[in-house]
């Protein structure tokens, strides 16, 4: 099908041509070329088009991000958003960041489970943004029969990592907000937070200082913070389910073994034997933004279970403020709730230029209790140091009186 649509000059050599990149790149490379059917098996293409902009595309080659490959041509128009047009167009509102879920990818092509950020885009740019102002990238290969391979692997954690660092720098904004979907979440939540990853591949690396205080307002939507049921049995199996940097839930909680599905667990059980990511991102203390949400829906049909793990929402981010749906599917919650993730970000929406950053606000919010310690100690030892000096005068005045 892919080959009949060319025009009948082609030659020969270009179709064989064609047909090599189609093989060795991936698994069907037609999928991603725009068709006139106007039925799709599932979903639709995207109307909102990219890849990201010439402007952004020859800053990102002039400041070194040119191996990144953040355009993704690969997937033709939908493989990356986001970028100024030229010089004259400016930044007018915190620019956002959206980060897709597994196997997914930047914007929407027919499949299940490949909507992208098309909605999310399609709505802001309607509410007076600009490209300038919405950023996205592919990370993954959009094959759903290579959804189980994929993990907070340190290759693309640092890849994803170098895209935030670059739109921030780019579009030189005091904030950004930050949009997550899926296992975007969870990936998201970690580039923030930054720190070492422990790759269940045997290596590891480390993202670098926490990008809290660059954060406006993040938001979650239906991800897997405390792991997926439907992973459990499966830590040794799949790369996805891995019980170092994967979606593990545990296989055993108190006295219930593998029930993370069941209602009805026998208590005690509080489930703390999970994915050592996921553990460590839950318990750091470090916050993921200024303003931290969570979008779930009860009847998620990819979590399951009404998005619950051991008997605890599942897509809750410890320390922010839940907002549960009902009659969504997993794809739904982000594509049918876009006016309310607008309210969310609004508090930080007025774009406000990068001046320099305190460094206490730079250390992240576990070292900003370390030198409050600090601080409180200093008086401490201040007031004593005071009151010592005081008791040895009058000591002193005593003597010279007798």
């Amino acid at each position: 099908m892919y080959f009949s649509s060319l025009p009948s000059k082609t030659t020969a050599v270009t179709i064989l041509f064609l047909g090599v990149i189609t093989l060795t790149r991936a698994h069907d490379a037609s999928y991603f070329i725009p068709s006139s059917n106007p039925n799709p098996k599932f979903g639709s293409w995207s109307t909102v088009r990219g890849p990201i902009t010439d402007h952004f595309e020859q800053w990102l080659n002039e400041n070194g991000y040119t191996s990144d490959d953040f355009a993704q041509r690969f997937f033709f128009e939908f493989g990356s958003y986001g970028g100024r047009r030229n010089e004259s167009h400016q930044v007018t509102r915190t620019p956002i960041i959206f980060y897709h879920g597994n196997e997914d990818g930047a914007l929407a092509v027919p499949g299940n489970y490949t909507s992208g950020s098309s909605s999310q885009i399609e709505y802001f740019l309607g509410a007076g943004y600009s490209s300038a102002e919405l950023y996205v990238t592919t990370w993954g290969t959009r094959d759903s029969n290579l959804s189980m391979t994929n993990d907070h692997s340190c290759s693309m954690m640092q890849l994803l990592r170098r895209f935030t660092l670059a739109v921030m720098e780019y579009t030189q904004s005091r904030w950004v907000n930050l949009i997550s979907h899926s296992m975007g979440v969870t990936i998201a939540r970690k580039i923030v937070k930054g720190g070492r990853i422990e790759d269940d591949r045997g290596g590891s690396c480390d993202l670098g200082e926490p990008l809290t205080y660059r954060v406006g307002a993040f938001i979650g939507i239906t991800g897997a913070n405390y792991g997926m049921c439907a992973c459990q049995g499966l830590s040794e199996v799949d790369e996805t389910c891995s019980a170092t940097n994967g979606f593990w839930p545990g296989d055993s909680c108190g006295s219930n073994e593998f029930k993370c599905f069941s209602s009805h667990l026998q208590l005690p059980c509080k489930q703390e034997n999970y994915s050592r990511l996921l553990w460590e991102m839950n318990h750091d203390g470090i916050s993921e933004g200024q303003r931290v949400y969570s979008l779930w829906t009860v009847d998620d049909d990819l979590i399951l279970n009404r998005a619950i793990a051991w008997g605890r929402p599942t897509s809750f981010i410890p320390g922010s403020e839940a907002f549960v749906f009902q009659n969504l599917t997993h794809m739904q919650t982000k594509e049918n709730t876009t006016a309310q993730q607008h309210e969310l970000l609004r508090p930080f929406e007025v774009y406000e230029r990068l001046t320099p950053i305190p460094v206490e606000m730079k250390m992240g919010s576990s070292s900003n209790l370390l030198l409050g310690f600090l601080i409180l100690l200093l008086i401490v030892t201040l007031i004593l140091s005071a009151r010592s000096c005081y008791g040895k005068v009058m000591r002193f005045n005593y003597e010279q009186i007798l």
